[in-house]
């Protein structure tokens, strides 16, 4: 049997250099969306997780993510 792999995306809304970066729109889709997209496209992994605060500050984010299909 196979063992399940899992990808982990560290990502947190309130950078002190760019607040937001993950949510900012690039060619149309947020940033966090292509990290999403090309981990999805390289067909390694069994899941695709998000890890993130629980400040209200990372819920637009976590929102974002589970909406796009990966996991917080």
């Amino acid at each position: 049997m196979k063992p399940r792999t899992a990808a982990i995306i560290l990502a947190r809304m309130d950078s002190s250099r760019f607040p937001g970066k993950q949510l900012k729109l690039l060619g149309g889709l947020p940033v966090i969306g292509h990290v999403l997209r090309r981990l999805e496209g390289c067909g390694e992994f069994d899941d695709i997780v998000l890890a993130t605060t629980a400040r209200a500050c990372d819920e637009p984010l976590a929102a974002y993510f589970e909406q796009a299909g990966g996991k917080v």
